[in-house]
């Protein structure tokens, strides 16, 4: 539980982290129908309760409601949330006036989206960990010295050439042999993605998915 402050105006609830700074306290607000924006000037506000805030160039300094309006404490209770991966509904208010819990609930977003995402995700990851091997300048000389080694040494294999060529040779395709390592893992997660038996909570874990090489 994180312990908040919740302002109460007639029967509308809205509430803040403590101490109210940052996004989530203007959005509040603006709730309430006050104009804020966050820092700077002109004119900040404080109380004992709540952080410096600003008003737009032009709009009056907010104040507290009146009664029946307070101050509340107020504890939320939500699951570890991402929102990439799941979506949040809420809060829930429950308990007394002077002991308020909000709670969120939390649930995977739909699998199809999760499954779309999750690709994506892979593919990006594929090609960054590539590039971190050999990056394109890289692979585009690799491939343009094979081409020469073939034609210096026709119909000689790569082992079989002398040296240094042969060096360089294995060297070059060391790292292909990491690249093509790479594009196989990144093949066997897309298909674990892809397997249509994974729901939602699956995709939001990963639990179970080939991880990738060290």
């Amino acid at each position: 539980m994180t312990e908040q402050w919740v302002i109460k105006s007639g029967d509308a609830v809205v509430f803040g982290p403590a101490p109210w700074n940052g996004a989530a306290f203007s959005h509040q607000l603006g709730l309430l129908g006050w104009s804020v924006s966050l820092g700077g000037e002109p004119g900040a506000w404080r109380s004992p309760t709540v952080e410096a805030f600003t008003v737009e160039e032009g709009a009056e300094a907010p104040e507290l409601p009146n009664e029946p309006a307070a101050v509340l404490p107020c504890s939320v209770v939500s699951e570890p949330y991402d929102p990439r991966y799941q979506d949040r509904s809420g809060p829930a208010f429950s308990g007394a006036d002077d002991a308020l819990v909000a709670t969120y609930a939390v649930s995977p977003r739909p699998a199809e989206d999760l499954r779309h995402l999750r690709i994506s995700e892979v593919k990006e990851e594929a090609s960054r960990r590539i590039l971190a091997v050999a990056p394109d300048w890289k692979q585009r000389n690799l491939t343009a010295r094979a081409a020469e080694l073939a034609l210096l040494y026709p119909g000689v294999k790569g082992v079989d050439l002398p040296e240094p060529e042969r060096a360089e040779y294995l060297a070059g395709q060391a790292v292909w042999d990491r690249i093509k390592e790479l594009r196989s893992v990144s093949n066997d997660i897309e298909a674990w993605i892809s397997d249509p038996s994974r729901t939602a909570d699956d995709l939001v874990t990963m639990a179970g998915a080939p991880g990738w090489p060290e």
